[in-house]
């Protein structure tokens, strides 16, 4: 073992984009003596390792920085990758022939892999392998007949051989996915697909080799050129235009290899990762291959012409497949000038030149022969062998395929190469396979499972397969991690689903209930059930007597409610429509009633009220209904989209607008009912036939073909579900409406008769004066000109007889509904104004225990005046309409606002030079300035700003609020008390960036604002920064405080209480020389920092100071200037004389919260 020095060479720095370096000899150079060297891992210098010769292979680790070197005698030689010393470990591996691609394993030349740390077989009973690859941590093994044998992590399907995979003739691993390359040239990916890496471009051909990367993949054509997919970022798939003559490929993270045929190495990637950085150019010529690590490459070069005898390189195996093309291309060092071989395979020629071997051997079998390559130094003579295999049919089909029961079912048996006949044993009753075109279709007429044997024959002989389809009723598509997809056989007439995301229901005509997944048990009590709901861990029923059964892991409430006509459930909560149209849980907004219909998923709802307003609540953004929606019939709410059909049978959608879920597919009309899920959608249509459309990363949208007959549908997670009532063309038709309908006086309603399939008309009886049933559609409209409960009979007719469905329509009063219940806040002394809103035009306002100095008017609902004194008013509010009266409580807390400058605290009203105080009962956390509006953080974390008038404003959406923080530059963060972030700004910080939050940033406890930059502290001690700022030192952590100044600068309070600040580029790490800190403002040139006894300090430059204030609890600072609360509930401040006025600022007391603003004269500051 021999220890070899390197200087480190400069960091160079380099523009994101793309790279294509091409490059030429430089004659002379050291390198030219070295015939392995690798680079890389953020740009580390090219390392040369002389003592290593006879190298004829090189892999690199995808695991580990380091690289291997496979000699001409068969040992192998272990290449780490350190920062300044390298060296070079011969392992106790031997007798190899190849080194797999990732730096894993080895191939002895008994056909066995081994592990290059412990030389052991992986497995003993691999024996016959000419090819090994290593991903992240999964493995591939090619072997003589053509087959590929997988190990190692799965946890991306990487390890699921695709079946029927046969005839393979390349291999290659990326980080989480697999490519292999068949004899026809085609190419075949399996594993991670997340940006399309594992899916080959439609028609590539005539490909001879693969390279696989994290999130792309290459593909080397038999014309040298280049074929590239997966993700695009740093340019990935953007070959380098005329690229051609190309011999050899390598691809891993962010970037791309190819090596031409005159040793000339491309690269094109991510230039900030070491590995493309050819540099210096001399060291990439006359290479004979290259392989590519996790952030490194290794080459081996060619030695000198005519500097010895020919000495082989290539791998001494090759594999083909009887009938299909060949190509191997022989290398050799010391720049041979003629190839020849007298026993070639029969089919096969040799091109003396480049020692390419092509053509397609006749004859399968086991076939050894010699090459002889030759220059002017001498001859040498390799023997190589060629493994051909016969191109049996291999089935591709396999695992289970769901088959919806009574709809049109058709599968095509898949063979490569294709089958000249095909059979099958063991099909569903119903189904028949066609010989001559192995086509599996028909109707299936029974549920259960069946294990179908295939088999497919052409000229070379037989290829079998099995095949398992599952016959159901339900049936599923989409995620199946617990069994949410696996519905029971036999469910008999099933008038309602639903599903969460893990489990889903099925109400039978009888009032039972089927579960299956992950839910908890049905109790026993769950009978006679009406409607039911499924939750993310709990479910809920209403029974026909109006009680509620809940089991699982139960949210609180409510599970009981003598008038509900229908149940929800969400992530964590229950929600009750009551006939009276109220909706009944503590996740819904208060004052939400008049409500016709609703939907829930996870923490986002919606609600259809009297009027025809949709509301939404919940976490998701864009949530806001479309302002012009009208004529709804039902509502489907999912994590990041909304769904509303019409009355026209259309359906309209809203929500993420990122989400393709949002987009309603063209054209679609029809629809009698809807289902969302995470983030994807479903559509029932009068015919019988889904429409789906959103995210189908699970296969959610994919529709089984030839589904037909559907009478259910449900969605939850990333899956759907559908119920099959098979066709009966001599049974009159079915159809099950919900129990309960509510409508409301005098106001419009419209609902749809989900009826399925030929109907000649549609009928009812009993309904209420102002409504009427369209016999041909089945749509309900109209405006119920009586309130009251009335039985309606529903009729709908075909040509074999008449349904008839009794459904209960509650006709409501609409009351007046009081929307004013939040928190709002008033200051002593100033003009206050408040509108009471509430909707369902109410004519008279009433009002009681107002603060003083306050009074409403009573036709507007207009509360106005100056509050004379401080206190929390509980205010009782009254509204009536025609149909009757509603009250609701609305808190008004009035505080006692003081806002000062150097002209005097009578400034109350907010400006860009000024300091907030906020007194009891107004109960803060703490208060800020985005210029020239206060913001305050309340107790129980929502955000108030405080407008001139004296009124404070929740903002809307901000809730669990834990921190704010709000940047000169126009910026405000948020951090809420999950850990994670919004922001919003103008100004400069949208140039900057600091107007949003960078993806992947949680975990957040504590945040800073700066000029140029934010600052983010997570849970595990570690800051992460965003804008213009210095960068933030290695190994900084753990962190306990932050703080962001004017110019980019930052300081940190470290876990020991050490007070510590960076600058330059790289940055280097500084002591403020403070202890026993815990808190910090502004950055080191000009900030200021808390100690534990209550001493602040100024820090100027890196310097700190004394300010002279003691007892501080808590400070608000810009860059200069600090206001601190005392002890004692006074106030001190230190900064510019003429920005503070002491004797108003004496007058203040009893202090909960402060905030500072900026100074309007900042731009006459000393440059510090």
């Amino acid at each position: 073992m021999k220890k070899l020095l390197c200087c480190r060479g400069p960091r160079r720095r380099a523009r994101v984009g793309r790279v294509i370096l091409s490059v030429f000899v430089v004659a002379g150079t050291l390198a030219d003596t070295n015939e392995v060297f690798h680079w890389g891992d953020e740009g580390r210098p090219p390392i040369n390792p002389r003592d290593l010769t006879q190298v004829v292979g090189v892999s690199a680790g995808h695991r580990w920085f380091r690289s291997l070197a496979l000699r001409a005698d068969g040992t192998v030689v272990n290449i780490p990758y350190g920062e300044w010393t390298y060296d070079t470990i011969l392992t106790r591996l031997s007798n190899i022939v190849a080194l797999a691609e990732g730096g894993q394993l080895a191939l002895r030349a008994d056909g066995t892999v081994v592990d290059v740390d412990t030389a052991a077989p992986v497995w003993p009973h691999l024996t016959n392998a000419v090819a090994a690859a290593s991903g992240g941590a999964h493995h591939l093994a090619l072997r003589t007949d053509g087959s590929v044998f997988a190990w190692g992590d799965n946890s991306r399907g990487q390890t699921n051989l695709p079946p029927g995979l046969s005839n393979v003739v390349a291999i290659a691993a990326g980080g989480a996915h697999c490519l292999a390359v068949r004899a026809d040239g085609t190419v075949v990916g399996w594993g991670m697909n997340n940006a399309g890496q594992a899916s080959p471009p439609s028609g590539l051909s005539n490909v001879i080799a693969v390279a696989a990367g994290r999130f792309h993949s290459l593909a080397l054509r038999r014309d040298g050129t280049v074929v590239a997919w997966g993700t695009n970022r740093f340019d990935l798939n953007t070959v380098p235009a005329g690229l051609s003559n190309v011999v050899a490929i390598a691809a891993i993270s962010t970037y791309s290899l190819a090596l031409r045929a005159d040793g000339l190495l491309f690269a094109w990637g991510n230039p900030l990762r070491g590995a493309v950085r050819l540099y210096p150019p001399e060291r990439f010529t006359n290479l004979l291959a290259v392989a590519a690590g996790v952030d490194h490459a290794v080459a081996l070069r060619d030695g000198l012409a005519d500097a010895a005898p020919p000495l082989f390189t290539d791998s001494p195996w090759l594999i083909g497949t009887l009938g299909y093309p060949v190509h191997h291309r022989l290398v050799a060092k010391y720049r041979p000038t003629e190839f020849s071989s007298p026993d070639l395979p029969e089919g096969l020629s040799l091109d003396p030149a480049t020692g390419v071997i092509r053509g397609s051997p006749l004859v399968a079998g086991i076939h050894r022969f010699r090459v002889t390559a030759t220059n002017a130094a001498g001859s040498t003579t390799r023997k190589y062998t060629l493994f051909v295999s016969r191109p049996l049919p291999a089935i591709q089909n396999g695992g289970l395929m769901r088959v919806p029961l009574g709809s049109t079912f058709r599968l095509q048996i898949l063979a490569h190469p294709a089958g000249d006949w095909y059979g099958a044993d063991g099909l569903p009753p119903g189904l028949e396979l066609d010989p001559a075109t192995g086509v599996i279709s028909g109707v299936a007429t029974a549920e259960g499972m069946y294990p179908v044997s295939l088999v497919a024959s052409n000229r070379y002989g037989l290829g079998w397969g099995t095949l398992t389809l599952r016959v159901s009723a339900i049936i599923g598509w989409g995620n199946n991690d617990k069994g949410q997809l696996d519905a029971p056989f036999g469910p008999g007439e099933v008038t309602a689903l639903a599903s969460g995301p893990a489990h889903a229901l099925a109400l039978r005509a009888d009032g039972s209930l089927l579960g299956w997944g992950a839910g908890a048990p049905i109790p026993a009590r769950a009978s006679n059930v009406v409607a039911v709901a499924a939750g993310y861990g709990h479910s809920v029923a209403l029974r026909a007597d109006g009680t509620l059964v809940g089991w699982g892991a139960l949210p609180p409430g409510p599970y009981w409610h003598k008038d509900a006509v229908a149940v929800g459930a969400g992530e964590a909560s229950t929600v009750i429509l009551a006939r009276d149209g109220a909706l009944v849980s503590p996740a819904v907004p208060p004052g939400l009633s008049n409500v016709l219909t609703f939907s829930i998923y996870g923490v986002h709802g919606l609600a259809m009220q009297a009027n025809g307003a949709v509301v939404a609540w919940g976490l998701l953004d864009g949530a806001s209904p479309p302002p012009d929606l009208t004529n709804v019939t039902a509502l489907a709410a999912g994590a990041f989209l909304s769904l509303a059909p019409r009355a026209n049978g259309t359906v309209v959608a809203w929500g993420d607008i990122n989400q393709p879920g949002t987009r309603v597919p063209a054209g679609l009309s029809n629809v009698i009912a809807i289902a969302a899920g995470r983030a994807h959608a479903l559509a029932l249509r009068a015919d019988g036939t889904v429409v789906a459309w959103g995210d189908n990363s699970r296969g959610q949208t994919d529709v089984p073909a030839g589904l037909t007959n559907v009478a259910l549908i449900a969605a939850a997670g990333d899956h759907s579900l559908a119920f099959i009532r098979p066709r009966d063309d001599f049974a009159p038709p079915r159809f099950h409406p919900p129990a309960s309908l509510v409508a409301a006086l005098d106001h419009p309603f419209q609902f749809r008769l989900p009826v399925m399939g030929d109907v000649s008309g549609y009928g009812a009886e009993g309904l209420p004066a102002g409504l009427s049933l369209d016999p041909a559609s089945g749509l309900l409209q109209g405006v119920p000109r009586v309130d009251g409960q009335f039985p309606v009979v529903f009729t709908v007719t075909n040509a074999n007889g008449v349904t008839r469905r009794e459904v209960t329509l509650w006709v409501n009063r609409a009351l007046p509904a009081i929307q004013s219940r939040e928190r709002v806040y008033a200051l002593v002394g100033q003009p206050f104004t408040y509108a009471v809103r509430a909707e369902y035009a109410p004519t008279w306002f009433g009002a009681f225990n107002l603060p003083p100095g306050c009074r409403l008017d009573v036709r507007t609902g207009l509360i106005s005046g100056t509050p004379t004194r401080a206190g929390t008013y509980v205010v009782g509010l009254v509204a009536q309409n025609a149909y009757g009266w509603a009250s609701a409580s609305l808190p008004i807390h009035v505080g006692n606002l003081v806002n000062w400058d150097a002209r005097g605290w009578t400034v109350l009203g907010p400006g860009s030079g000024h300091a907030v105080a906020l007194t009891p009962p107004v109960s803060l956390i703490s208060t800020y300035t985005y210029f020239n509006q206060p913001l305050a953080l309340m107790d129980d974390g929502q955000v108030f700003a405080i407008y001139k008038s004296g009124a404070a404003y929740p903002i809307p959406g901000l809730t669990n609020v834990a921190a704010l923080a709000t940047g000169s530059a126009g910026q405000t963060l948020v951090l809420l008390n999950d850990g994670r972030l919004w922001a919003w700004g103008a100004g400069s910080s949208v140039d900057r960036g600091l107007d949003r939050v960078p993806s992947g940033v949680s975990n957040v406890v504590a945040i800073a604002a700066g000029t140029l930059h934010n600052l983010a502290l997570r849970t595990d001690g570690t800051v992460f920064g965003w804008g213009r700022f210095k960068p933030i030192p290695a190994g900084l952590r753990p962190v306990i405080a932050i703080g962001a100044g004017d110019s980019g600068d930052s300081l940190a309070v470290l876990a020991d209480g050490t007070a510590v600040y960076w600058d330059g580029d790289p940055p280097e790490l500084r002591a403020t020389g403070l202890s026993n800190v815990v808190a910090v403002a502004g950055g080191w040139v000009a900030g200021f920092a808390l100690l534990e006894d209550g001493t602040l300090y100024e820090l100027r430059c890196g310097n700190a100071t004394p300010t002279g204030l003691s007892r501080v609890v808590t400070m608000a600072a810009t860059p200069g200037q600090a206001l601190a609360l005392l002890e004692d509930g006074t106030l001190a401040y230190r900064g510019p004389a003429g920005a503070d006025n002491p004797a108003a600022r004496a007058w203040i007391k009893n202090v909960s919260g402060i905030g500072i603003g900026q100074y309007a004269w900042v731009s006459d500051l000393p440059v510090l």
